[in-house]
C-alpha cells in the first residue's frame, strides 16, 4: 500500500453515513401541486413556464452542491455517473493513432447514441460546438455558478432544433447570486499520482435595484496518469491480451498473450513471424515466440497514457438590467481554454514502400559489419526497419480548445397575458489537436547516413548532394536500442497540427401567452423562430493534398524539388519527372524511377501516421416553431410542439412532439410522449476533404497465411455532400408514484423506445470487406476497397491498397429500455436522510449498416469490428444516501457498471479461458465517499474530503486495441485510475 492511505485514515473511518443527490425536476414540482398557490417555472424540454408536475417529458435536475459530492473534479465527471450516460469520454479515453481519432476531452453520450446527439445547452440556449462533429467539450462550460444542471432524456428537436435527439444537458446559471463564493481542493490517487488542482472563485453584486452582475474565474489541473506501467493492471502477464479463434464450437474465442520483440526488419525480409531484430548494440538477434503471437514492443520505461492531462481556464460574466417594469434584459460573455494531452504509441515505422519505411543501405556506417555480412548486403542493398522506436519518444497528442462567446437578450411584456424574449448570439471555438511524431522527409535525410570524405564523420548524405538545403540534418541511427543522438531525435520530430474553427452565431425570438381557458386551465401558446448561421474551417500543416494538384492528380516535381539531394533523388529525378510530363514514361516507370534510395518512392503523406485534410463549409438554417399547452382537465394536460426547419444544404424537415400528463390520483401520474427529431449532418460529414492514414487490415480476400492477410493499406476518410439528415421517432411512458401514506417518497418509471432511421455512420472496412466477399464482388461497398487487379483475383498481389470510409445514411439504430429512479427523503438522528436510487436497463440496442444487412444486437454485448468499442450492459445503476444535520454531512455512492459479453450473440467463447472465461465481463461496483463539515457562524463555509473507488477495484481486462499499447479493458465503462482522494475547501459570504 502506498504511504498516502496512511494519511487518509480520517477518510476512511468516516463511512457511516447515507446521501443523495439529485431531485427530478418533476418530484418538487409535483410537491408544489399540494399548495393552493402554483408557481409557475420553466423546465428543460418546454418553452412554456408550467407547474413542473405536468412536464410529460422526463426531467431529472441536479444541484451543484449534489454534483459536487458526487465528483469534486468537474461537473461532467458527476453527471456521467448516472445510469443514462454511456461511453461519454473524458481525459482517460483518447484517441491515439490517427487524424480521425476522436478528440481529447469531455463529450456527454446520452443511451451510447454518441455525443452528436446530444444537445448542450447554458440557460435554454445552445452552445457553439467545439469538435468537428459537432459536439460539446463540457470542459468549456464555466461550473463555479452552475446553480444546476438538467437532464433531458429524450427527443426534443421540435422545442429546441436540430442535435437534440437523445437529449439535451441544460446548464443553468444562478443569475440573482450575490457575495462571494469560492472553491479550492487538491487531490491524489493513492498511487500517488493523477494529482488535481482547482481554484475558483466567482461574486455577484447589484449596481442598484435594477441591475445586476456575477462574475466568476476558474482554474483547474489535473496531471493524469503518463504510462502503462504505473498501473499493474495496465501491464504485465495476462493484462495484455489479444483475441484469437473463430468464435464457433470447433474453434472459440479465446486469449492470448502478446509479447514483445525488438525493433526489427519489415516483413519483406522477414525470417519469422515477425522478423528477425537488432539487439542494442546492432547485431541481428531472432525472436522466440511465447505464443502465436509476437509483437515489436518496447520496455518498460514508457508508453501509452492511463489518463491524459487536463488543464482548464475559465472566465464567465453576466449583466442582467431591467429598463422598465416590462423591459429586461442581460448580457453574457464567456472565455474558456482547455489544454488535454496523451502519450499515444512510440513512434514507428511500417514495411518497405509505404509512407512510414525506414531504408538503411548497406554501405550505412552505423551498420554493424558482421550484420552486413550476415544478410549479405552489398552496398546497393538494403533492408527496410519496421517496429516501435520508444527511445526516440512516443507521440504525444495535444488537444487545445479556446472558446468565446457573446450573448445578448431582451424580453418584455405585452399587456396582462403574453410575453416576448429574443436573444443573439455568437460563439466562436478553436480547437488545435497536435501529434509529436516522425516528419519521414527528414527521417529519410536523416536515415541517409554517408561518411563525409573530407572529415571523416558521419553526416546526412543531403548535406554533402545538395548543401543549404537541410544543413541542419543530423543522421539517425536507428540501429539497436537507445543510439540516438539528442541532435537527431529532435531533427525527426515535428507537430503534426489540425485546427478546426466552429463559428455559429443565431438569432431567436419568441411570443408567449395564453390563447383561451380551457377546464383546466388556460390554454398557453409559444411560438417563435430561429435563424442560424455556422461556419466550420479545418486546415492543417499535414494535408495530404500536398503534393497534389488541383485537378486530383500527383504533383511529382514538387515531391522531388523538396527531397532532391537524399539518396535517391537527384538530378536523374528530375529529368524522370520531365520525361513523365512529356508522355515519355508511364507513371509507374516513373514511380520506379524514383524508389531507387532512401525515399521509399513518392510518398503524398508528409507525416508518419496523422495527415489529416480540412475542411471548409457554412450552413444556414431557418426555423420555426409552434408549442402549445393544453389543460383539457385539472388532471389531464397535453403539450403540442413542431418546428419546420429549412437547412441550405439539406433541404427542409418537419419535426414534433405529442405529450400527455394524466394524474388519476394525486399520488399517480401518468406521463408519455411521443416525437420525431432530427440531427443534420454536421459541415465535416459533409465537406470534409481527404483524412488518410495508414492503418491494419484483415484482407480475407487473399489466399494466404493470416500473416501474410495481414496488411498495412492506406486508409482515406472523406465528406459526402449527399447526406441526408437523419430521422428519429421516440415513444417514452411513465409513472410517477408519490403515495401519500409515505411522505417523501417518489418512485418513477419510464419505458423509452427510439428508432433513428437514415443514421450517419462510417462503414467499417470489415464490414465493407465482409459484404464484399458475401456477394463475390457485386456488392456496391466494393468499391470502396481499391485493389490493383480484378477481384477474381486472390493472389497476394491483389493486396487492398487504399480503403475509403465514407459517411452514409446507414439503415437503422434502434434502442429501447426502461429507466427506474426512487427517492425518499426523511428526518431522523438529528438531521435529514435523502435516499436516492437510479436504475436503467436497456431491452435492445440494434443497428443496421445497409438495409441487406442483418440487424445487429448490442444490448448486453459490444459492436463488432474493433475491440475499442465499449460494451453495453443490459442493467446499470447508481444508488446514493446522504445524511446532514447543518454542521456535518456525509455522501456515500455506489454504481453498478453492470455486466457484458464480448462479441456479439452466438460467439462461442472458451469457458476454460484464464482471462475472460467465457467472454463474459463481469458487473463492478464502484464506492463513492464525501464527507464535509460546516464551520463559520452562518455556516457558509466547508471542509471536505472526497474518495472516489473507495475500495480500489481494478478494471476487468479485454482484449487490446494494440497490445502492449493501450490499456486492455473498457476506459468507457470502468475506472482507471483507482482510489482517489480530494480535499479541499469551499464557501460563500
Amino acid at each position: 500500500m502506498k504511504k498516502i492511505y496512511k494519511y487518509s485514515a480520517l477518510a476512511f473511518a468516516i463511512a457511516q453515513a447515507t446521501t443523495a443527490f439529485a431531485q427530478e425536476a418533476d418530484s418538487a414540482a409535483d410537491q408544489a401541486t399540494a399548495e393552493s398557490e402554483v408557481e409557475l417555472i420553466n423546465v428543460t424540454g418546454s418553452r412554456i413556464a408550467t407547474n413542473g408536475a405536468a412536464a410529460p417529458t422526463p426531467v431529472t435536475a441536479i444541484s451543484q452542491e449534489d454534483l459536487a459530492n458526487l465528483a469534486p473534479s468537474n461537473i461532467p465527471d458527476a453527471l456521467n455517473k448516472l445510469p443514462q450516460f454511456t461511453a461519454s469520454t473524458n481525459q482517460a479515453f483518447g484517441g491515439t493513432f490517427n487524424a480521425d481519432s476522436p478528440p481529447l476531452g469531455n463529450y456527454f453520450n446520452l443511451r451510447g447514441l454518441g455525443a452528436e446527439r446530444v444537445l448542450t445547452m447554458l440557460n435554454g440556449q445552445r452552445i457553439s460546438p467545439t469538435s468537428q462533429s459537432n459536439a460539446v467539450d463540457a470542459n468549456i462550460i464555466p461550473q463555479l455558478l452552475i446553480k444546476r444542471v438538467e437532464v433531458v432524456t429524450g427527443g426534443a428537436s421540435a422545442v429546441y432544433g436540430s442535435d437534440a435527439v437523445s437529449g439535451v444537458v441544460n446548464f443553468i446559471t444562478d443569475d440573482n447570486f450575490e457575495g462571494i463564493k469560492f472553491d479550492v481542493s487538491g487531490g491524489i490517487s493513492a498511487e500517488g499520482d493523477n494529482e488535481t488542482y482547482k481554484a475558483a472563485i466567482a461574486g455577484g453584486f447589484a449596481i442598484n435595484d435594477k441591475t445586476n452582475v456575477i462574475l466568476s474565474a476558474e482554474l483547474f489541473d489535473n496531471q493524469g496518469v503518463p504510462s502503462l506501467f504505473d498501473r499493474d493492471f495496465a501491464y504485465g502477464p495476462g493484462r495484455q491480451v489479444v483475441r484469437a479463434g473463430s468464435g464457433n464450437a470447433a474453434d472459440p474465442y479465446r486469449t492470448e498473450e502478446f509479447t514483445s520483440g525488438f525493433i526489427g526488419l519489415s516483413r519483406n525480409r522477414s525470417l519469422g513471424p515477425f522478423g528477425p531484430g537488432f539487439t542494442q548494440d546492432g547485431l541481428l538477434a531472432f525472436p522466440i515466440p511465447q505464443s502465436d503471437l509476437s509483437s515489436f514492443g518496447f520496455p518498460e520505461d514508457g508508453g501509452t497514457s492511463i489518463a491524459g492531462t487536463l488543464e482548464t481556464a475559465r472566465f464567465f460574466g453576466k449583466v442582467s438590467f431591467d429598463l422598465s417594469d416590462t423591459l429586461r434584459g442581460h448580457v453574457t460573455a464567456i472565455n474558456s481554454n482547455s489544454d488535454t494531452s496523451f502519450n499515444s504509441v512510440p513512434n514507428n515505422t511500417t514495411r518497405d514502400n509505404y509512407n512510414r519505411a525506414m531504408r538503411v543501405f548497406g554501405d550505412n556506417p552505423y551498420l554493424n559489419p558482421a550484420t552486413r555480412t550476415q544478410l549479405g548486403l552489398g552496398d546497393n542493398d538494403h533492408i527496410a526497419l519496421a517496429g516501435l522506436f520508444n527511445d526516440i519518444g512516443v507521440v504525444t497528442n495535444e488537444t487545445t480548445n479556446e472558446y468565446n462567446s457573446f450573448q445578448i437578450g431582451f424580453e418584455g411584456e405585452i399587456g396582462y397575458d403574453w410575453t416576448w424574449e429574443v436573444t443573439y448570439n455568437w460563439g466562436e471555438a478553436k480547437q488545435e489537436i497536435a501529434f509529436n511524431e516522425f516528419k519521414m522527409r527528414e527521417v529519410w535525410a536523416a536515415m541517409d547516413a554517408v561518411v563525409d570524405p573530407s572529415t571523416g564523420e558521419v553526416v546526412c548524405g543531403i548535406t554533402l548532394r545538395n548543401p543549404g538545403a537541410m544543413d541542419d540534418c543530423s543522421p539517425l541511427n536507428a540501429i539497436g536500442y537507445g543510439n540516438f543522438s539528442q541532435e537527431a531525435r529532435d531533427f525527426v520530430r515535428a507537430d503534426s497540427i489540425k485546427t478546426t474553427k466552429n463559428t455559429m452565431q443565431y438569432l431567436n425570438f419568441a411570443f408567449i401567452g395564453d390563447v383561451m381557458d380551457l377546464p383546466g386551465g388556460a390554454l398557453t401558446v409559444a411560438l417563435g423562430g430561429e435563424f442560424r448561421k455556422q461556419e466550420l474551417d479545418v486546415y492543417s500543416n499535414a494535408d495530404p493534398t500536398y503534393y497534389v494538384n488541383a485537378d486530383g492528380s500527383n504533383d511529382y516535381r514538387a515531391f522531388v524539388e523538396d527531397h532532391i539531394g537524399i539518396r535517391g533523388i537527384d538530378d536523374s529525378s528530375l529529368q524522370a519527372v520531365s520525361d513523365y510530363e512529356n508522355g515519355a514514361i508511364t507513371e509507374g516507370e516513373l514511380r520506379a524511377a524514383l524508389n531507387t534510395g532512401t525515399v521509399p518512392g513518392f510518398q503524398a503523406l508528409r507525416y508518419s501516421s496523422v495527415n489529416p485534410g480540412g475542411a471548409v463549409g457554412k450552413q444556414d438554417v431557418t426555423e420555426f416553431f409552434v408549442e402549445a399547452n393544453a389543460p383539457l382537465t385539472e388532471d389531464f394536460t397535453v403539450n403540442l410542439a413542431a418546428r419546420s426547419t429549412d437547412y441550405k444544404t439539406s433541404g427542409r424537415v418537419t419535426t414534433w412532439k405529442v405529450g400527455t400528463s394524466w394524474h388519476p390520483t394525486d399520488s399517480v401520474r401518468v406521463r408519455a410522449t411521443a416525437s420525431r427529431d432530427i440531427a443534420a449532418p454536421t459541415l465535416t460529414q459533409l465537406f470534409a476533404s481527404p483524412d488518410p492514414f495508414f492503418g491494419q487490415f484483415i484482407d480475407t480476400h487473399l489466399d494466404g497465411t493470416p500473416d501474410e492477410q495481414n496488411i498495412t493499406p492506406l486508409y482515406v476518410r472523406s465528406g459526402n455532400q449527399q447526406l441526408d439528415p437523419e430521422e428519429a421517432d421516440t415513444l417514452s411512458i411513465g409513472i410517477v408514484l408519490q403515495p401519500e401514506a409515505v411522505p417523501g417518497l417518489t418512485m418513477s418509471v419510464d419505458w423509452y423506445s427510439i428508432d433513428i432511421s437514415g443514421a450517419f455512420g462510417n462503414l467499417d472496412a470489415v464490414s465493407m470487406n465482409d459484404e464484399c466477399e458475401a456477394s463475390n464482388g457485386t456488392a456496391s461497398v466494393c468499391s470502396y476497397i481499391i485493389r490493383p487487379l480484378p477481384f477474381s483475383d486472390r493472389s497476394l498481389a491483389n493486396a487492398a491498397t487504399e480503403i475509403r470510409l465514407n459517411p452514409f445514411n446507414l439503415a437503422l439504430l434502434e434502442t429501447s429500455g426502461v429507466d427506474i429512479e426512487v427517492g425518499y427523503n426523511f428526518e431522523a438522528l438529528g438531521g435529514k436522510i435523502d435516499l436516492r436510487g437510479f436504475l436503467s436497463h436497456v431491452i435492445e440496442y440494434k443497428t443496421q449498416q445497409t438495409v441487406d444487412d442483418a440487424p445487429i444486437e448490442r444490448q448486453g454485448y459490444t459492436l463488432p469490428g474493433t475491440a475499442a468499442t465499449p460494451g453495453l450492459p443490459e442493467w446499470k445503476g447508481l444508488l446514493t444516501q446522504s445524511y446532514s444535520n447543518g454542521t456535518i454531512s456525509a455522501t456515500l455512492s455506489e454504481r453498478f457498471t453492470g455486466s457484458y459479453k464480448l462479441g456479439l450473440p452466438g460467439d462461442v467463447w472458451d469457458s476454460n479461458d484464464p482471462n475472460i472465461p467465457g467472454g463474459e465481463i463481469d458487473n463492478e461496483v464502484y464506492v463513492d465517499l464525501n464527507v464535509a463539515y460546516a464551520f463559520g457562524d452562518d455556516k457558509q463555509y466547508s471542509a471536505f474530503v472526497n474518495v472516489q473507488n473507495l475500495t480500489d477495484v481494478e478494471p476487468p481486462v479485454t482484449p487490446a486495441l494494440a497490445p502492449n499499447l493501450t490499456v486492455a479493458t473498457d476506459k468507457q465503462t470502468f475506472d482507471v485510475i483507482g482510489t482517489m482522494f480530494t480535499f479541499g475547501v469551499r464557501g460563500s459570504f
